[in-house]
């Protein structure tokens, strides 16, 4: 599956993420789907893997839910795109125009079977230059 072929899928996740819709969610991931996040012990990330849609569908609707003020941020101030890294989409959030974490995808058999997401800020750096037009 090529990766313009992935992005619809992806950009049904980032939009029942958004809405916090459980359901929709539940829709795109695969049954046993695990996430991992990595925030470097420097920003609030998930300690250990979550194997299984439930399981997963509840993590993400809780980042959902109380991520915004978790970090102390209007819902306003914070955007979404999604884009390719690696010649995959991925989700790119942003808080007041700064890279906050990064959400990479691994697609088969027409779900989402991993997640990963990036919030170590020692990582974001090189990928915020790249993003900006700086310099690595």
């Amino acid at each position: 599956m090529r990766a313009e072929e992935k992005r619809p899928l992806v950009g049904r996740f980032v939009n029942a993420l958004i809405a916090g819709n459980a359901e929709e969610l539940t829709s795109v991931l695969a049954e046993d789907v695990g996430f991992w996040s990595d925030g470097g012990g420097k920003v609030l990330a998930a300690r250990r893997p979550v194997f299984g849609r439930d399981a997963v569908v509840t993590v993400l609707v809780g980042i959902r839910r109380t991520g915004p003020a978790t970090v102390g941020v209007p819902l306003d101030a914070i955007s979404v795109d999604v884009i390719d890294i690696n010649g995959e989409p991925a989700m790119v959030l942003r808080i007041g125009g700064r890279v906050d974490s990064v959400y990479t995808f691994t697609i088969e058999n027409g779900a989402i079977a991993a997640i990963r997401i990036v919030r170590n800020p020692d990582k974001l750096k090189f990928l915020e230059r790249q993003l900006t037009g700086g310099t690595a």
